[in-house]
Order: structure tokens, then C-alpha cells, then sequence
């Protein structure tokens, strides 16, 4: 059976043209007086005729000959080579008008199809895949994109994978429109595999042996280009260098191995950062950051930072080691000093700390530690002077996927810590959080994201925990109707004294209104308490966010559901949230 399409292309036409009629035609539209054409047909044919475009209603005959042979170009892609194609064109009311009648015919089968792999890839089982997973096999319709992608596959497996002199040495596709079939074969002589060879530095410089040390791949190891791409991921990430190159050297192939080529531009022995800004939590912050990469041929490193805010100052000096690298497995040595002087709170902390990072081959990354703090405090009325030794260890997992503005993710932390009277700290305690927050979205427009924090202390009592110890809620990541660490149980003369037991969770939902804005709604929930007697704080609220090039910034207008003495006033609290910063 036959299907009709009638093409109406309103088409630009040449510049005498449109200046005689003072017209541009420029839509096309495809309009099926039957519905057995299938659908990739009807698309296929769409695209292929959409940019033929006549010059003049005196050029029609060749326009007509120009549409056949592009309809017999789309169906052909198909597999269909023997359609039957009438075209009749007209020049209507400044129209360009072409009707076209088609039988597509019956679909071309592989007949007969030989793929053959040749070379050292011959037991690669990563070409078997390919070539199991390619729609083109024997007795199925030919298409010529499947074909070509099955060739694109193959040439793409090759280079990655260190076949570099490889080639195809047949390919073919024999037709027989007559008989409807088709004879497929392919030949592909992969040649030697390739193994990784040795690293060569286009200048001299003092990161080699660790530039050497961090290295995925072995000289006896064959080459792959996604380690390749992961050890130039890592160097940068090793923040030593300005900038870093990484590629393998096919002009120097010898005795199947590839020379890596690393070419680096090292950072200032001294770079100094100064940043500034505002957050609902903190007022305004200003920050202060010296950091020198390189202290020896060891790749130790030094930096120190300072951070002033309306209700915390703070500074810190991180001595870093590599034990096996830089990135994954590292030991660092901090020195710290911290001021607050937060709602009841007032604590001045020194810190001494000694911690081993380590990416685990799960993907976590587990920190052990060791920490001893002398600290100063003011919590409600009660002073306290407080020296521990706290132990811990803790475990941590990022994933995401969108760079900078990411639509699938999540984070996941646990960190325990300990202090006993038999190794030196004032008081038996022992605390444990956990965080979780997931981010997902449907199509581009619709975002989720869901947050959990827990912690507990266990000990005597609150009053033997550090106050830098003790849980405190509110604020712009949980309850964020509610000031800053302001949530937590009080005493006898109203004042906060901290929690031994959290737990909150976020729900929110935002939706993409204009390219790099949303707009969202949300609920939180949650408590700061000693023994769980306290009702549950609640707000809801909305907000918007705006993606920019140094990440998500967010306002939110939060409301309380529950009564709060602070916000008696109003009966109930009401708090503007402003954050900068990434959502996972």
C-alpha cells in the first residue's frame, strides 16, 4: 500500500526574489494522508527534505528531482532500496508545494554478514561485547547508521585500548534491491597491543617522583586510555600545579609500549587567597588563605588560613604529608585556634591534631584521628575549663554527576569520637554523626532534595561535654525559620545549654522556571534535646535559587509551625536564609 505526503515548504528564497514579493517563506510542514508510513521512515524523510530549498518558482523541475533523491537517500538509510517515489510540485499564493506519493517498499535483510577480528584483539573480550551488543546481526533488518556505529564502536574500543596501528582491512555492504538482501562484512586487523611505557617529563622538575608515585598503571600494564584520563585527573587534583598535561607519545612506539608524556607548569612557591562574603548564618566573613605547595622533593605541602565573622573567628595551619599520594593517602599535622561568641556561647579553643586520610577501594574516605583541645567556656552562667584527648575516626562518600550545578547526587558521613579519663581528657564521653542528603531530579525542570542528621553523646551529663562538643539545631542547613544554633535544651534561667541528642530532616522541592532559576518549597523538621521530651520544631517555607558560575546561591523564607519563647512577639518565628554554596 502506498502512503501520500503532502511536503508544504515555505522556503527562504534568493534575495531578487524576495525583494520583487516582498516575502521570506520559511516554515516546512509534512502532512500524512495515510498513517502506514513507520515512523522512522516519516521522520527520516522529514529530515532529509526540510533544508532543499528552491530558488525560484521557475527551478521546480529540478527541486522535484532534488526531492527524490533525497527521499531515496533517508528510506535507503533504512534499508529500504526499493521504494517508489512520485513527486508533483506547484507554486501556490507565494507558496513553494510539493505532494509526495511513497511506497517505501519492503525492508533490505542481512543476508549474510562476516565479522571478523584479527590480531592481538582477537581475545580482547571487550570486542566480542561490542559486537553482541550491536543490533546488526544476521537476519535483521540493515540500517546504515547501526552499521556505521557498530564500525565507530570498534575504531573507538581500538584507540582506547592501546591498538594503535590497527585497521580495516574490508569493509563492505553488498545489496540486492531485487532480492531484498544484503551481504555485511567487516575485516578488522586490530595489530599489536600496546603497553603502557615509561614517563617522560618535557622539563625537569622536583614533583617527579611524586608525579611518579601517583601514577595507576605499570610499565608491564597494557594501555588504556581511562587511566590515562584518571592520572592526569589526579595530578590536578593534587593541587601542585598550575596546569598539567598527560598523553602518550605515538610518534616514539617502541617494543609495544607508549612513552607517557607529562608536561606540567608548577604553581607560585607562594600563592596567597583573600575572599569575603555573607551568609544568614555567620553576618559577614571575611577569610585570609597562604598556602605553599611544595616544602621539599617529598611533595609536603603547607597552608594556613584565617576566617573572621560577626560571631566566629578562627585559625588554622595544616602541615600535609603524602604517604602513598597527595589525593588518596595522606597524613596532615593541624594547628588550630577558634573563637565563638554565638547566642549563650562564648568558647576560645586550641587545637592540636594528627589525622591519616585514606580513599578506601569502596569509594569511601576514611579519616583516623587524634585530637587534643584545651578550651575556655562561657555556656548560659557556667564557666569551665576543659583539656581531651578525643580519638575518632570517620568515614565519608560524595557522588555526583553535573559538575558545578549537579541534577544527580548524594553525601553520606559518619564520624565517631571518644574521650576517657584514662588517657588524659577530663571527662568519659563518647559521640556519634551521622549525615545524609540525596539529590535527584526528574527531566531538567523538577529537583529533590532530602537531608538527614543525627548525633548523640553519651555521657554523665551535659554539663561533662565540651561545649565545642554539644549539639545545637537551627539555621540555614536544617531548621531554617530558626537562629543559627539556637535550638537546644535550656536551664533553669532560660538559657541554652547544648543537646546530647539531634536529629533533623529536610525535604525540598524545586523546579526550574527560567535557564539557571529556580524556585522552591521545602519542610523541616527536627530537635536539640537531652532526653526527647521537647516537641518537634517544624517550618515550611519557600525560596529561590540561582545557578552561577561559583555555584548555587540560595534565599529562602522560612516560616515556624511551632511556638518558640524567642518569637513571642509574632507567635511565630519567621527567619530570611541566605547561603552560597554547593548543594551536596
Amino acid at each position: 500500500m502506498k502512503t501520500f505526503l503532502i511536503a508544504a515548504l515555505v522556503l527562504f528564497s534568493s534575495a531578487a526574489y524576495a525583494s520583487a514579493n516582498n516575502k521570506n517563506i520559511t516554515t516546512i510542514e509534512l502532512v500524512a494522508l495515510h498513517d502506514n508510513l513507520a515512523q522512522p521512515s516519516r521522520d527520516n524523510v522529514r529530515i532529509y527534505l526540510e533544508n532543499i530549498v528552491p530558488s525560484s518558482p521557475t527551478t521546480l523541475g529540478n527541486w522535484k528531482l532534488q526531492l527524490i533523491k533525497a527521499t531515496k537517500k533517508a528510506l535507503q538509510a533504512l534499508g529500504y532500496y526499493q521504494p517508489t517515489i512520485n513527486i508533483e510540485t506547484q507554486y501556490i499564493a507565494n507558496k513553494f508545494l510539493a505532494t509526495l506519493d511513497i511506497d517505501q517498499g519492503i525492508a533490505t535483510t542481512i543476508s549474510d554478514m562476516e565479522i571478523t577480528i584479527k590480531g592481538d584483539a582477537d581475545t580482547d573480550l571487550h570486542f566480542k561485547q561490542i559486537i553482541e551488543m550491536s543490533a546488526l546481526k544476521q537476519g535483521a533488518q540493515f540500517n546504515h547508521s547501526q552499521y556505521q556505529g557498530l564500525k565507530n564502536a570498534i575504531n573507538d574500543a581500538a584507540i582506547s585500548r592501546g591498538y594503535f596501528k590497527a585497521q580495516w582491512l574490508t569493509t563492505t555492504v553488498a545489496v540486492e534491491p531485487e532480492k531484498n538482501k544484503a551481504k555485511v562484512t567487516l575485516i578488522f586487523d586490530s595489530g599489536p597491543r600496546f603497553k603502557f611505557g615509561e614517563i617522560i617529563f618535557t622539563v625537569p622538575s622536583q614533583a617527579q617522583p611524586i608525579i611518579e608515585t601517583m601514577s595507576n598503571f605499570t610499565q608491564d600494564m597494557y594501555y588504556h586510555s581511562e587511566l590515562l584520563a584518571q592520572y592526569n585527573l589526579d595530578l590536578a587534583q593534587s593541587k601542585y600545579f598550575a596546569a598539567i598535561e598527560v598523553y602518550p607519545d605515538l610518534q616514539q612506539i617502541r617494543d609495544n609500549s607508549v612513552p607517557i608524556v607529562v608536561n606540567i607548569v608548577e604553581k607560585p612557591a607562594n600563592s596567597l587567597e583573600v575572599g569575603g562574603g555573607f551568609s544568614s548564618n555567620y553576618g559577614l566573613r571575611g577569610r585570609i588563605k597562604w598556602t605553599k605547595p611544595w616544602l621539599n622533593k617529598y611533595g609536603h605541602s603547607l597552608s594556613s588560613e584565617l576566617k573572621l565573622a560577626t560571631t566566629e573567628q578562627s585559625f588554622a595551619a595544616i602541615y600535609k604529608i603524602p604517604i602513598e599520594d597527595p589525593i588518596h593517602n595522606y597524613g596532615t599535622i593541624a594547628l588550630g585556634w577558634q573563637n565563638i561568641n554565638l547566642n549563650d556561647t562564648r568558647t576560645t579553643k586550641y587545637s592540636l591534631l594528627l589525622q591519616r586520610h585514606r580513599l578506601l577501594n569502596s569509594r569511601w574516605k576514611r579519616g583516623v584521628f587524634i585530637r587534643l583541645e584545651r578550651e575556655n567556656s562561657i555556656q548560659g552562667s557556667i564557666e569551665s575549663t576543659s583539656t581531651n584527648i578525643i580519638p575518632g575516626v570517620s568515614f565519608a562518600r560524595t557522588r555526583l554527576k553535573g559538575g558545578l550545578h549537579p541534577y544527580w547526587g548524594d553525601r553520606q558521613s559518619l564520624t565517631l569520637e571518644f574521650g576517657h579519663q584514662g588517657w588524659g581528657s577530663d571527662a568519659n564521653l563518647a559521640k556519634a554523626m551521622v549525615r545524609s542528603k540525596w539529590l535527584r531530579s526528574y527531566n531538567i525542570n523538577h529537583q529533590f532534595i532530602a537531608s538527614a542528621d543525627m548525633g548523640a553523646i553519651w555521657a554523665n551529663s551535659i554539663d561533662d561535654v565540651p561545649v565545642s562538643m554539644r549539639l545545637f539545631g537551627g539555621g540555614d542547613e536544617n531548621l531554617r525559620a530558626y537562629k543559627f544554633d539556637g535550638i537546644s535544651p535550656i536551664d533553669q534561667y532560660g538559657e541554652l545549654t547544648g543537646g546530647l541528642y539531634q536529629a533533623n530532616l529536610t525535604l525540598e522541592y524545586s523546579y526550574m522556571f527560567l535557564p539557571n532559576w529556580r524556585i522552591a518549597t521545602f519542610v523541616d523538621t527536627g530537635t536539640t534535646t537531652n532526653d526527647f521530651t521537647e516537641r518537634l520544631k517544624t517550618d515550611v517555607g519557600f525560596g529561590f535559587r540561582w545557578q552561577t558560575p561559583v555555584g548555587p546561591i540560595r534565599l529562602d523564607f522560612a516560616f515556624g509551625l511551632t511556638k518558640d519563647p524567642d518569637y513571642s512577639r509574632y507567635d511565630r518565628p519567621f527567619r530570611i536564609s541566605f547561603s552560597i554554596g554547593p548543594q551536596l
